[in-house]
């Protein structure tokens, strides 16, 4: 591990620079080296500050953060203070709402009844499906639309958002060219195996 994070260099512009800290970005322990330092901070820093007992909730995905808070707004300010200031290599954003956040590819919003969930694409989202006119095998197209189908089942919390998403869907897979007996054939698919 010692080499993958002591020498590496990149060349850009004529000049070669070496990376004095972390690792490279693309390098196949990258993840796993980021989960490793996360988990420490997680244990050391988190967990055992003052402020862990105003998180009611806690995930993470690699150095994506998920905290449901109940503090005060002015807890919370100084907790954010606190996480940026409790490592000299991590800094945090962040965003913060009482109705609902993005966070990965979901939107979490809150209402009365509780929590749900829906899928969320970024401003740069560009509908790169593969286009129908690839040369990729039949099996394959569908397999691509019936597999972001069953996602759009897995990630919305109600009938009516997973039904929406699946049309969303599959307007998004009709401008790359599919046909639509294939898209009515997977969404019934997916709708009657998994949707209920």
């Amino acid at each position: 591990m010692s080499v993958i994070l002591e020498h590496n260099y990149i060349y850009y512009d004529g000049e070669y620079y070496k990376q004095i800290q972390g690792v490279a970005m693309g390098a196949a322990c990258a993840p796993i080296y980021a989960n490793m330092v996360m988990l420490d901070w997680e244990i050391e820093k988190l967990f055992k500050s003052k402020y862990y007992r105003y998180i009611r909730y806690y995930t993470r995905y690699l150095d994506d953060l998920f905290i449901l808070w109940d503090g005060s707004d002015a807890i919370i300010v100084e907790f954010l203070t606190y996480l940026n200031t409790s490592s000299s290599f991590l800094k945090f954003t962040h965003k913060s709402s009482r109705v609902g956040i993005a966070y990965l590819d979901t939107v979490v919003t809150m209402n009365n009844d509780g929590f749900k969930s829906r899928i969320y694409r970024k401003e740069t989202f560009s509908n790169n499906y593969l286009d129908y006119s690839s040369n990729h095998p039949y099996k394959t197209k569908k397999s691509i639309f019936k597999g972001q189908c069953i996602r759009a089942v897995r990630m919305t919390s109600t009938y009516e958002d997973m039904i929406e998403e699946i049309e969303n869907i599959g307007s998004m897979f009709r401008f790359k060219g599919y046909p639509e007996k294939l898209l009515d054939e997977v969404k019934k698919y997916v709708i009657g195996e998994w949707g209920n």
